[in-house]
């Protein structure tokens, strides 16, 4: 998980002394969440880990690394059971488009019930579909509002949905932090990091 690779590399340690330990930390995380390599299951567990990272920074930093890394561990544990194929093919075609595919229309292009489906894929990852959608969409979403300087009502409606709060709302329940307020944490650390080199 980030957080394992983020603690190996730092220790909260020495660093760029005008950045906040847990700030570093945070975007740490928030690098690692970036890296196209990670796998959905690794996406999902360390976006879980961010967000007390992000929603508690005056803590006491060993007790919200410690905090962030159990978080970690204990989601990193879904989708141990054998995938259905049905539950495959769904996931890769939700990785691939994932604004296209309401739980409804999935389901019936793989001739199930929507309940069936909605099983299979709880079984799978642990996740019911519609949280399991918000992570794929965010895990897209996400590269958009820190690399680009898109507005986020252009990004928001590029992703499917029909209002910027929708998609606001979502990105917080995923990250902790709502999608301005981490563009501009993420473009301050990588800021102060390019000034201190």
């Amino acid at each position: 998980m980030a957080a394992d690779r983020a603690a190996s590399s730092t220790e909260l340690g020495p660093g760029p002394h005008d950045i906040p330990p847990v700030e570093r930390l945070a975007m740490m995380l928030v690098g690692a969440l970036l890296d196209p390599h990670l796998t959905l299951r690794g996406f999902i567990a360390d976006a879980c880990a961010l967000r007390p990272l992000v929603a508690h920074g005056s803590r006491e930093n060993a007790a919200l690394y410690a905090e962030a890394c159990a978080i970690a561990e204990r989601t990193s544990t879904w989708g141990v059971a054998p995938c259905h194929p049905k539950v495959g093919a769904a996931l890769a075609k939700l990785a691939a488009s994932p604004w296209r595919w309401p739980e409804g229309e999935l389901a019936e292009g793989f001739a199930v019930s929507r309940p069936y489906f909605g099983r299979l894929v709880h079984s799978y990852t642990g996740l019911d579909y519609r949280t399991l959608r918000r992570m794929v969409l965010m895990r897209t979403a996400l590269p958009e509002v820190l690399r680009t300087g898109e507005s986020l009502k252009v990004i928001a409606a590029r992703l499917g949905f029909d209002h910027p709060s929708q998609f606001t709302r979502d990105f917080r329940q995923t990250f902790g932090v709502a999608p301005k307020q981490l563009r501009e944490r993420w473009r301050a650390v990588q800021e102060l990091s390019s000034k201190n080199r």
